[in-house]
Order: C-alpha cells, then structure tokens, then sequence
C-alpha cells in the first residue's frame, strides 16, 4: 500500500436547486474552489447518457506549481434530482501529486477502488490520506487475455502515435470492464507516461474534450483513431510494437513484463516513443536473461556478456554470478568481483560455498590474479577465511613451478600483511606452508622501496626456526659467512622451489655470494639438474637479479649444465668482463656431471650468435674465454664459432677473431654495415632456448623478461609461436618443439591458442601466411605431434566449443527473425539453407581413410576465393575449403 495525500472537490448541484453543478465543498489545501472548477470542467467527458453508464471514472494529468499532479474524477448517481427533475448525479474530484508514485505504482482500478466508499463533506475540510494498492501485474495480465491482446496493443500504440483512441461498441461491457481495459492499454507503456496520460471510462458522444483514451459510442474527429471492442483491428506498424506483439506472444511473459514497465515509474511524456522502446528493449533483454537462467538455456559468453552490462540489475547479477563462477577462468575474476560488490551480504552468504573453490581453481590452475575478488568482500572476515582456504589449497607436494605463487604472496602482501592480527586463518595456515611463506617473503624484499623490516621480521617468523634462521642471515646478516649446504638441505626438503626463491631473496638483497658456494656444491652432489627438471630451472635461474659479475657467471654455467643459453655472457660490460671470465672459468671447472653436455650447450649457443657493431670487441673476449676454458675437445665449440663468426656482418672490432678465423682457414669477408642500415636478425638452425624459456608442464615459468605473474599458459605458448616465426622457424619445428617439451598439456590450452594464432601472427606476417601456421597447428595436434592423449582431448574440446558456437549462431538467427523477419526473404532463407545442406552432406559423407588434399585458402582481396594455394616445401593440412579463422 501506498499513502498518497489529496485534495478534493464535491461537483454537484443542490437538491431542488435550479442553479448548474458547481463546487459544493473542497479542501482546504492549496486549490481553492475556483481551482477546482476550472480542473473540473476542462476534462469533462460529457454528459453520461444514462444510467448504467455510472459510475464513471476520468482520469486527469496537470501541472500544479510545474509538479505533475494526477486527478480521479468518480461520478456516480443520486436519488436526488434538480428543480428541473433532472436526476443529479454528483463528481467527487481528488487531486494528488504523481511523485508519491514513484517507487509505488498503482493502477486505475486500485484508485478507483480505494475511492469508491469515500463520502466528500459538504463543508469545506482537509486533505485527505488515501491508502492505495500497489498495482497487481497479474491482475493486469488477466484483463489482457480476457480483452483481448490485439485491441489493447493497438489502444497503447496509438497513444504513441500522437493520436487520440477511441473505444468504440463497448455498451454492454460493465464500468469496471472498462477501467480495466484503460489499465491494461495504459500497462503496456512504461508507467511514467501514467503523469501525462487523459482517460475516461465513458464519454459523451456530443462532447467536446481533448481526453486521450476514451470510450464512447462514435469516434468523432478524423485526429481520433476507433479501436472497436474485443474485434480484430490493425496495429500500427511501430518498432514498439512489434516488439511488444513478440515478447506477448508467451503468456507467460506478460504479468513480468507489465510488472517490469511497471517500475519504470520516472515521469515521462507520449512524445518520448524512442526511449520508451529502448526502456522495452532492455526490459526484453532482462525477460530473456531471466528465462535462460531459469531453463539453464545460456552459455558462458552470455553471461560475460550480460554482467558486463550496465543496466544489470542486483537480483538478476547474483543469479548469474551463481551460474558463471563454478565455471569461470582467469579473466573473469575482474568481473565477477565488480558484481560482488553490489550482491547484499544475506544473498552472498547463501551461495558463499562456490567462491573458494573457484579461487582455489583459477589461483593455482591458472596464476589468476584474485586482488580485485578479495577487495569486493563484504568485510575482513570474509577476506581472512578466503585466503586461509587458498594456501591451504595449494596442490600437496607440489614439485612443478607453480603460477600460482607469486600471486598468492601478493595477496598475502596486499590483504594480509598490514594487519596480520585481524588474519588469524589466514597467519595460521601461511605458517603451515614454507614455499608460501617463502614467496611471500620474496614480494616483500622485491619492493622496491626494499620492503618494511618489521614485514621482513614477520615473514621470517612464520618460517620453521632452521629456515628462518637462514633467511634472516641472508638478509640481514655477516655477508662474509656464507650459507652451508646442510642449509640449501634443509630447505630441499620443502621442494625445489623453496631453494630457488631462497636463490630469488637473495639476490634482490644482493646476497647471492653468501649462498652460491654451498648451493653449487649441493647441486654438483645431487647429480645435477634432473630430467625433467631442466624447464623449471633454467627459468628461475635465468630470473635472478645480480650486480655480481662472478654471480652472472656463475648462473651462466649452470644455465649450460641444464642445456639452457647462458644468460649474461654477450651482455656483461666490457670493463667487468675480466672478472665474469674469471668466475665463468672457476665455476665451469668443478667436477659437474655430464660435461659433454655442457660443452654441446655451448656449442649451441654459439653457433647462433650474430655478431655486428652492437658486439664489437665481444667476439675476441668469448674466444679468450673458451681458451681459458682449455676444453678436452674443441671441435664442436670451434665449428660453432666458425659459422657463426663467418657470417659476421662487421669484426673490424674484433682483431683476433679475424686471425682466428684466417688461421682456422676460412677467409673472412668484411661486410660493414652503412650508416642507419638495419642490421637483420640472422636465420639459423633453430634454438629454443634463444626464443623463450623452455615450457614446463605447469606452463612457461619466469626468465628475465618472463613472468608468471604476467603470462598465462596461452599466451606463452602464442608468443613462443610469433617469435619463432620471426627468427626465421618453419611450423614443423616450432611446433615439434612444443611437443618435445610438453609446452601443452591440456586441451583448453590448445583450443585457445588455435583460436589466436592468427590475430597473434597476423601483426608481422600476411594473413594467408598466418592462416596458414595455424592450419598446420590443427593438423599437428591432431595426427600427435604435441601428444597422443593431447590429440584426443583437443579433437573432443574443439568440437564441442564449434558446437556450441554453431547452437548460439542458430539462436541468434531465430532472434533476428523473430524480431526482423528476415528470412521472410527466399534468397536469405535459400542461404542460410545451403549452410545446413553443407553441414548434412559433412555428416552424410561416405566414413573412410582420411585422404590429405592440397589446402584451398582464402585470402584477404583474393579474386579466386576456391584456388588451391601454390606448392611449397611444407606438409599440405588437411582439406579446409577456407581460412580456419573466419
């Protein structure tokens, strides 16, 4: 109920009185009588013609005091007749502003109900304090089917169509049935336009009045357009109704689309039909979420697509977020956490449960970063339980570099760190995991402003005592004692991350020296690097910061015991290069295993270099530096110096390299490079390693210009692919590569890439070419070149993903029929019908050996869109009439 405050007028004559009808009583508020008669009479429908037509009810629009103000004018009979004989039949007249009805709509027939038994005094009083029902869609819905759709559409639309509506041939149809129908044509246009809209359940048909909406027993005035009763009529052809007629169709939709215009209850005039069709628009759009989240008829994109929309309302998002977050990927965290923010505390407690494990999920699947999700909590509590459950969910006995890490530390630095009091979880459950703690520590030193001791302290302290005695003298402590290799044990034990991190601590606390002797040694009695272990290695080594010439020589020569390229070698400043040669040659001549593989690493990397102006003088140095090395076999390192050397575009630096190549016998032609000459990349045996970091199954793990925290698996894995492409790689290797290395393991991650590859490649190469690169991706997964059970799960996934793309495209085009009609036409029909033919004689085609055909590519301003591509060196893909991309 809502309370609405009106004046009020008693129009009538006196009983026996020979005098007109007049105002016999009003309120005491703002209008006075004069007011009231001229209100009266300019919204007079007339004279009632008899009495079945009573009571009648007109309903009026003005501007009092520029306030739009609503009047309900309820003439019903008497007993009582005028000196005349005539039978007097009385007006009672309220007034009331329309704001009261924002928020708090109410319909004609609840006004009239609410009215009815009020008997007006013939004395002059105060306003009066109406209780009114909020309007009833259902009640409305019903006057509509039993009116008659058609003739209540047609009723709402001429309205915005500027013209007056008159009812016609609606005698035997009762006063109430009349109202009705005014509420249900009124209902079908946003309720605002209720402030400026006119109406009668009667008019006389010799009066003249400007109402809006009418009934009466002709149609006067070519202005007036006749609606007949309950009969079939045109409805005018209008984007509003056309849409109205669609969403009307299931009756289910009408009570929630009367009560969705029904909210719309801000003041508006009939000149506004633009944006009241986009208000239907919207309110259709909403009508459509409701039912696809109710029937489970959506697919992931369409949630994204809605919760990205600014006109979401909070009921509607958490409905969806209820559907999207059991499913959700990393780059969904940003959105999910914008919607959290407006869901109440109550309605997120309900489903609460589904939000650690999506973190969980995304955190450790993917390295999603969850900053945004925790900031969109409702308080500390929330936050605390949250990240407790995520370092409690870290993968027991995780061995592999995980993603996860780095983000989860800069959640703890973030949410935890400047009040770890009010965290007693999330303290508890970091003093249970020492890689956390560990990573955690690492993000607080890597400040750059170096991180607050007392943070240092508090990180250390949730340690076990050995480590978190060990860390703290990195840090803080003598840098002349250094650490022992019971201590690089110790920390072994909580996995191989723990020992690079600690590796990570210290070097950006410029300690490494303190732990490089015992951590050589340790890792000189392990055996080395292991198999398998190679990826992960080479990258958090190639990640660690120095200023310490001896250390980048150091992590140069175990990067080449683990078949990675060095990191430091062509990039040590000349005035320091006596002291890397002197530690590279130190490190390198301890009793390591596998020496031949760290001279074939070597040999490797040289082999590749280009050398040109931006190296000059480094030539000579790297050749002093395998002298120093005193190899028990050269001639792999020497063949790899003479390639490359000798396709040198400028030495005129490097004088003993040029007397080295002579008296190796090969004659060196100087080719110097003019001035604001680019100097091309060389193409060579492809290097990995020269590429990017070597891919792990967990994904690319950080290097020097490589981060986790940054990267996902995909995008990797894409950019792996476009610089492979620019060093000059065929598809065959770079992708051969891949799957030597396990680069991808799950079929998502491939199904990704192979919707990317093209907008990855496509900056640097034409689009055939790119189209091309990612054809040969298909075929490579799918005949095992990345793995067996790799081929399987991506066949599956990718069919899948087409088909629910392809199940989306069809209800798109049933919308746009449904709203456009456009297959009306028979040439778009015929089309989309050669579409379907395509698809059944695909699955209609005799089943047989697959037979590799020569690949047919469009290309971008192609005149013969069918022409088989011209030969190449490469394996022809499989038969693909057009670019995989389109």
């Amino acid at each position: 109920m809502v309370t609405v405050t009106m004046e009020w007028a008693l129009w009538s004559e006196r009983p026996a009185a020979g005098n007109d009808y007049d105002v016999l009583s009003c309120s005491t508020g703002r209008l006075r009588a004069g007011h009231f008669k001229k209100i009266i009479t300019r919204f007079s429908p007339g004279t009632a013609e008899a009495d079945w037509l009573l009571p009648r009810v007109t309903i009026s629009t003005l501007d009092v005091a520029r306030r739009p103000c609503v009047g309900v004018a309820v003439q019903s009979g008497s007993r009582q007749h005028d000196a005349t004989g005539r039978r007097i039949a009385p007006t009672r007249f309220f007034l009331f502003p329309y704001e009261p009805l924002v928020g708090n709509p109410v319909s004609y027939e609840g006004l009239y109900r609410a009215l009815a038994d009020i008997v007006l005094p013939d004395a002059d009083g105060p306003p009066l304090d109406v209780e009114v029902p909020h309007l009833d869609a259902a009640a409305i819905a019903a006057s509509l089917r039993e009116t008659g759709r058609d003739t209540v559409i047609a009723a709402a639309s001429w309205l915005f169509a500027q013209r007056r509506v008159c009812v016609t041939r609606a005698e035997n149809a009762s006063a109430m049935d009349r109202l009705r129908f005014l509420d249900a044509a009124v209902s079908l246009l946003p309720y605002g336009h209720r402030s400026k809209i006119t109406a009668t359940t009667w008019a006389g048909s010799a009066a003249r009045h400007n109402l809006r909406l009418y009934f009466a027993r002709r149609a006067g005035g070519a202005e007036v357009q006749e609606v007949p009763w309950q009969e079939a009529v045109a409805v005018p052809a209008t984007p509003y109704t056309r849409l109205l007629r669609r969403l009307l169709e299931d009756d289910r939709t009408a009570e929630e689309l009367i009560a969705a215009l029904a909210a719309e209850t801000a003041a508006r005039g009939l000149d506004e039909s633009e944006a009241a069709f986009e208000t239907l628009q919207r309110i259709g759009d909403g009508l459509h979420q409701d039912r696809a989240l109710a029937d489970d008829d959506h697919s992931l994109d369409d949630l994204r697509d809605w919760l990205d929309r600014d006109d979401l309302p909070a009921g509607r998002a958490a409905r969806m977020l209820r559907k999207l977050v059991p499913q959700a990927q990393g780059k969904d965290v940003d959105r999910i956490a914008r919607r959290l923010r407006q869901i109440d505390e109550g309605e997120l407690r309900a489903w609460w449960h589904l939000i650690p494990p999506m973190a969980e999920r995304l955190l450790w699947g993917e390295g999603a970063r969850l900053g945004g999700l925790l900031q969109s909590l409702p308080n500390q509590q929330y936050t605390d339980v949250l990240v407790a459950d995520l370092i409690r969910a870290r993968p027991p006995g995780l061995r592999e570099y995980s993603a996860g890490l780095n983000p989860m530390a800069q959640l703890l630095s973030e949410h935890v760190l400047g009040d770890p009091l009010r965290h007693p979880e999330s303290r508890q459950a970091l003093s249970e995991d020492v890689p956390v703690a560990l990573a955690l520590l690492y993000t607080i030193v890597a400040d750059e402003e170096g991180g607050r001791t007392e943070d240092v302290v508090w990180a250390c302290d949730r340690l076990p005592a050995e480590l978190s005695t060990t860390m703290s003298r990195v840090l803080t402590g003598r840098a002349d004692v250094p650490v022992e290799v019971a201590e690089i044990l110790a920390l072994e034990r909580f996995g191989d991350d723990s020992v690079l991190t600690a590796l990570a601590i210290a070097g950006v606390g410029h300690r490494l020296p303190m732990m490089a002797e015992a951590f050589v040694r340790w890792l000189i009695g392990r055996g080395g690097i292991r198999t398998g272990e190679e990826s992960r290695w080479g990258n958090g080594l190639t990640a660690l910061e120095t200023d310490d010439v001896g250390m980048k020589a150091m992590i140069d020569v175990v990067l080449l015991t683990n078949g990675h390229q060095p990191r430091w070698i062509m990039d040590v400043p000349h005035d320091d290069w006596a002291g890397y040669q002197d530690g590279f040659a130190w490190y390198w001549t301890r009793d390591w295993p596998e020496r031949n593989r760290m001279i074939l690493s070597l040999a490797h990397y040289l082999s590749a270099r280009s050398w040109g102006p931006e190296t000059r003088g480094r030539a000579d140095q790297v050749l002093k530096l395998t002298n120093e090395l005193a190899l028990p076999d050269r001639r792999s390192v020497d063949k790899a110096l003479v390639d490359s050397l000798s396709q040198a575009r400028d030495l005129s630096g490097d004088e003993y390299a040029r007397l080295w190549l002579e008296n190796k016998g090969v004659r060196y032609v100087q080719h110097p490079v003019k001035e604001h000459e680019p100097v091309p990349a060389p193409v060579s045996t492809p290097d990995a390693t020269q590429i990017l970091p070597v891919p792990s199954a967990g994904g690319i793990s950080p290097s020097a210009t490589w981060s986790p925290v940054q990267r996902n698996v995909t995008d990797s894995v894409l950019e792996f692919i476009a610089v492979a492409q620019r060093k000059g790689w065929t598809p065959e290797d770079a992708f051969a590569w891949l799957g030597r290395h396990k680069a991808i393991t799950q079929s998502l991650t491939a199904c990704q890439v192979f919707d990317r590859i093209i907008p990855a490649l496509n900056h640097h190469v034409s689009f055939n070419e790119a189209s091309r690169w990612a054809e040969l991706f298909l075929q490579h997964v799918c005949e095992g070149v990345l793995g067996t059970e790799l081929a399987q799960g991506f066949a599956e996934r990718h069919l899948a993903e087409i088909q629910d793309r392809m199940r989306d495209d069809i209800q798109r085009i049933a919308a746009l029929h449904h709203y456009s009609g456009i297959l009306e036409s028979k040439d778009r029909a015929r089309e989309v019908k050669a579409v379907a033919d395509n698809l059944k004689a695909l699955l209609d085609r005799e089943r047989g050996p697959r037979v590799k055909k020569p690949r047919l590519i469009w290309t971008k301003g192609s005149k013969e869109p069918g022409k088989p591509a011209p030969a190449t060196d490469q394996t022809p893909g499989p038969d693909i009439a057009e670019d995989p991309a389109r």
